[in-house]
């Protein structure tokens, strides 16, 4: 079921949503429509924030990616860290987004008394955020059973005003490698009209867009998609090019024979 943001946006609002699934989906969906809205700040909480996904999803809506701007964006490394941004989030009515809050808070070098007192100590600024914006907070289980983590996570759930449930975005964006395999599957079903030449074009291109793609997930940083599709212009260039200097050469041939 897709929530209208529009009733979930008001000052009060402690939304909880208990996600099965890492890749926190439906709060990187928000995320990508608060930046065509007021903008949020956002807390990753279990580096779960996916920028590729949020800019490809403005970018259905928008073809001005400043928007992305309104998005404040922190990393916490550590439970401490997650206390001391949230400490740091302005009261200027921002929606404010906390994802897998609990993920650095399982953490046995920190003593479990210690760490309920900063989750106690993280909902009392909670307490006073949400009273001046629309709060969202995610919380991802551990696949194992952990008594501490559920501790934890029903002192968030006491505190919190409304429950979401998983899907409530609405349906996700293909991955590229999922936009690249059904092109691959239409265009597969014409091969037995296509000439030779046609296969070997078409086959070749998509070895060099799944090269680009493993290129991508093996960056050290984020790489846009346009990069990608600019390289793989580039290539196609590079083709041409060579295809027209045989052209030229055959018709040189030509013309001395």
């Amino acid at each position: 079921m897709r929530h209208d943001l529009s009733i979930l946006l008001h000052p009060g609002l402690f939304a909880l949503l208990e996600s099965r699934e890492r890749k926190q989906s439906d709060m990187l969906l928000l995320a990508a429509a608060f930046a065509a809205r007021s903008g949020a700040i956002i807390i990753d909480g279990g580096n779960h924030f996916n920028a590729y996904m949020v800019i490809q999803t403005v970018r259905l809506n928008t073809i001005d990616l400043a928007s992305l701007d309104k998005l404040q964006i922190a990393r916490a490394f550590n439970c401490h860290q997650v206390v001391a941004l949230a400490q740091q989030i302005p009261l200027d009515g921002r929606p404010c987004l906390l994802i897998d809050i609990l993920d650095l808070f399982q953490d046995d070098n920190v003593l479990f008394d210690h760490r309920v007192y900063l989750v106690k100590k993280l909902l009392n600024r909670l307490t006073i955020i949400h009273r001046q914006a629309p709060l969202f907070v995610s919380l991802v289980a551990p696949k194992e059973a952990d008594s501490q983590w559920y501790f934890m996570a029903n002192l968030i759930r006491k505190e919190s005003t409304q429950t979401l449930e998983e899907g409530f975005m609405g349906k996700t964006l293909p991955t590229i490698n999922q936009i690249i395999q059904r092109a691959e599957v239409i265009l597969a079903r014409f091969s037995r009209i296509q000439q030779v030449q046609e296969r070997s074009a078409i086959d070749s291109l998509f070895i060099s867009a799944k090269k680009h793609i493993a290129a991508i997930s093996e960056a050290n940083h984020l790489i846009p998609f346009e990069a990608a599709q600019q390289a793989m212009l580039l290539e196609q260039q590079k083709e041409i090019i060579g295809l027209s200097e045989k052209l030229r050469e055959l018709e040189d041939r030509l013309e001395n024979a």
